[in-house]
């Protein structure tokens, strides 16, 4: 059996109202707000997996909770079989290489690229801070990289604004790519670019992952990109993981009404599609630091009956799909949901 290269348990980050100094003096109730509530998954070397759902679901706080640029609340991470975190006095070394060999391209590039840097001194930026070659070599390995991107050597001289959105985005892979890592999450990577840009980006990525032998994590809302990129995708909904699966299988087959929802905003291409009635989610994402009781979908969930206000359904295979799980009481046949009465 392959031995995830990234490894999530329980992960959490929270928030709280209520926090300053003054505050704690005067004993004042704090208030959480879960952005991250008990995340679990791994990632197999060479393996693509994606973290999707609404803007505000966690997602991008996830991934900056596991690179540790937040720090969690509570849960553990592991690159290559070593604990990253908890930070400890003893795994110091394995957080130094972890940071070597984890890169994040961010979702706006012209935010992510210094503007006083030339593109070469950006791309090699991480080969000077991890202390690898002299001058020379670092220059000469931004112009490779630059090539390997799809852009030509003769830029590294140029400053971030003299590209577009497009051309942006491949120095930011580039400069994720200087350090040869070994995985690289992706946050939004194409949501700020045009559509035809943003197919040109996902055929890169693609490449680079088969040439490097890469292990990618993505975040995104947009599951069209994910369906192209990922093999693996975790369904996010309020802080938590609502389906978990191989893409094909949940695209194919989704097991979770917030997993359908989604696929039914998905654009419409052959014209028998287009004219299919879309079924809109009904209501608002509820409050992070007031959760539905219960399934947290409850409240917009077309199916949901009085024991899914209670009850808080865990992820769990179905029938013979053991890669395959989802957090709906629907998916068991004999759960006492199916004698329950209607909320809607």
């Amino acid at each position: 059996m392959t031995k995830p290269l990234l490894t999530v348990k329980e992960l959490e980050k929270y928030y709280y109202t209520n926090d300053t100094i003054t505050d704690r003096l005067l004993m004042a109730e704090r208030e959480s707000i879960k952005a991250v509530d008990g995340l679990s998954f791994g990632i197999n070397e060479g393996e693509s997996f994606a973290i999707v759902g609404e803007s505000g679901c966690g997602k991008s706080t996830a991934a900056e909770a596991i690179l540790n640029l937040r720090t969690p609340t509570n849960g553990e991470v592991s690159f290559d079989g070593d604990p990253i975190y908890p930070v400890t006095s003893e795994n110091r070394n394995e957080r130094h290489e972890f940071r070597r060999r984890t890169q994040i391209v961010f979702q706006d590039p012209n935010s992510s690229l210094n503007p006083r840097m030339p593109v070469g001194d950006i791309i090699s930026e991480p080969l000077l801070i991890h202390d690898v070659g002299d001058a020379e070599y670092r220059r000469n390995r931004a112009k490779e990289l630059l090539e390997e991107v799809g852009l030509s050597a003769e830029y590294v001289d140029r400053y971030p604004h003299e590209f577009s959105g497009g051309q942006q985005q491949r120095i930011a892979i580039a400069r994720a790519l200087a350090i040869e890592p070994s995985l690289i999450v992706f946050d939004e990577p194409v949501s700020a670019l045009d559509v035809s840009v943003q197919a040109q980006i996902l055929s890169l990525l693609t490449e680079l992952q088969d040439e490097y032998d890469l292990t990618f994590l993505i975040i995104s809302h947009n599951l069209a990109v994910v369906s192209h990129i990922a093999d693996r995708v975790g369904v996010m909904y309020l802080g938590e993981f609502v389906e978990k699966g191989p893409t094909d299988k949940i695209f194919a087959d989704p097991q979770h009404p917030y997993t359908e929802a989604l696929l039914e905003s998905v654009p419409r291409v052959t014209p028998e599609e287009r004219h299919k009635d879309v079924e809109l989610l009904p209501g608002d994402v509820p409050s992070p630091s007031d959760p539905p009781s219960g399934c947290r979908f409850h409240t917009r969930c077309q199916y949901a009956r009085d024991v899914c206000q209670n009850q808080q359904p865990i992820l769990q295979k179905f029938t013979n799909q053991t890669d395959h799980r989802s957090a709906c009481f629907r998916v068991v046949p004999d759960h006492e949901y199916w004698e329950s009465d209607s909320i809607r």
